[in-house]
Order: C-alpha cells, then structure tokens, then sequence
C-alpha cells in the first residue's frame, strides 16, 4: 500500500495486496483500509519525510471512492491528499484488489523526493522531444524554475516558427 501511494501516477490502477486488514474477528470481522506511513518530499522541511494518515479508520464494504490526507511527520505543515477507488473482489473476505490513484492535491511533489532514484515516475515521454531535449537535464538537476521557464521559451519560439507570432492571440484576431 505504502509503495502505491508514493509512486503510482494518478490515474492508475494497480492490483495491491494486503490492501484492507481485517480486525475484530470475534465481533463481526470488519475490514479497513491500511493507512501506512509513507515517504514524500515535504516543501516546508525542503527534503524527503515521513507521512502519516491524519484521516480517521475507514471500513470498507463494498466499492468505493475515499479521500485519505497525510501530513509531514516532522513539520506537521505539509499535507498530501488522495483520492483512491477501492475496487472490491466478490470474494467478500478477500484483503486484495485493484486500487486506483484518481489523483491527489497538491500534484507531484511527492516525486520530486524520487526524482534520481527513479525518473519512471515522471512522464517525459508524454513532453514534446524539443522540450525534453532542452529542458530535462536542467530539470534532472534540481532547476525546477529554470526548467519550467526554459519550457515556455521552447513553446513560444516554436509557436512563432508555426505562425510568426509569439502568441496565438494576435493569429486569432487578426482573422
């Protein structure tokens, strides 16, 4: 569950074993969602931290959808939101299923922290080649600023070369 819901992307769905953990067997048996702690990079502490859940337990019986919030265990400042569909098997005593990351807020900063030791969390195939030419490496270094700025001059210098404008507004109007 941990290794989930630090580097599964958003929108992903991944078959998670040891999902649920079933308590109280001589009342009933429920079962829950596991909570761990996890590892993410935490803006306010400037590096990689432990999270923990600050949502209460949460049964589940059927399919569903759940926010679960985790907080930086060191500053308390940080927080991480995520929206997870809970796919439950028909076996109803079954603690394994597919798990989907519909999102989390706020976006990939919790990937930052992995960025050298695994850049398959990030989606550079998905990047125009130009910008992942000219930007990646600033990226891969640590210049987030750098790179996102680079990446604009790469999207205006080629909008120019399409339309001879910097913009696609002065296109658009002068039709």
């Amino acid at each position: 569950m941990a290794q989930f819901l630090e580097g599964a992307a958003p929108g992903e769905t991944v078959f998670v074993v040891d999902m649920l953990e079933r308590r109280n067997q001589m009342m009933g048996s429920s079962l829950f969602l596991k909570t761990p702690n996890i590892q993410l990079h935490c803006v306010a502490c400037g590096g990689a931290r432990n999270f923990k859940c600050i949502d209460g337990e949460l049964v589940i019986h059927k399919s569903c959808s759940v926010f679960r919030k985790y907080v930086c265990r060191n500053c308390g400042r940080t927080s991480k939101v995520f929206a997870l569909g809970i796919e439950r098997l028909k076996n109803a005593e079954n603690i394994d299923g597919p798990l989907v990351k519909i999102g989390e807020y706020p976006p990939f900063d919790g990937y930052i922290a992995r960025a050298s030791a695994n850049p398959t969390h990030f989606r550079f195939a998905d990047l125009h080649p130009e910008i992942s030419t000219r930007c990646l490496s600033l990226f891969e270094s640590g210049a987030y600023v750098e790179a996102v700025e680079k990446s604009f001059k790469v999207v205006r210098d080629r909008l120019r070369a399409l339309t001879n404008y910097e913009t696609s507004w002065k296109t658009i109007n002068q039709n």
